[in-house]
């Protein structure tokens, strides 16, 4: 497991986690090394759908969306690690906060990969 993946039952608490400033770094700098492989017009199309999304089931139901978007980037790492944050959650109490892990996403994508 890489430490990507280790960090994703704190992304689905950002708002309940002591360090918050450290999560964030830690979002800053995966959107950094691995973001730039996509445009922010695809990160924020993936946000839009995601922010829509009112419970676990319609948060997992974009997975097919996003695998899509995957395929077509021939197999994107980045693509794939957003796709894996939303297929840990696990209850409805998790979905804010996923929202809010994606708001953060696009906006250091944009800060980072200005395309």
């Amino acid at each position: 497991m890489d430490s990507f993946e280790e960090k994703i039952p704190e992304f689905l608490q950002l708002k309940s986690h002591s360090d918050i400033s450290e999560i964030l770094d830690e979002i800053s700098l995966f959107v950094k090394k691995n973001g730039g492989t996509v445009s922010t017009h695809q990160v924020r199309r993936i946000y839009n759908e995601v922010k829509k999304a009112e419970n676990r089931i319609a948060l997992q139901l974009l997975r097919p969306k996003i695998v899509y978007t995957i395929a077509r980037n021939k197999e994107d790492y980045f693509l794939s690690s957003l796709e894996k944050v939303i297929r840990e959650v696990k209850d409805d109490p998790q979905v804010p906060d996923c929202i809010t892990f994606f708001e953060s996403v696009v906006a250091y994508h944009k800060f980072h990969h200005n395309k």
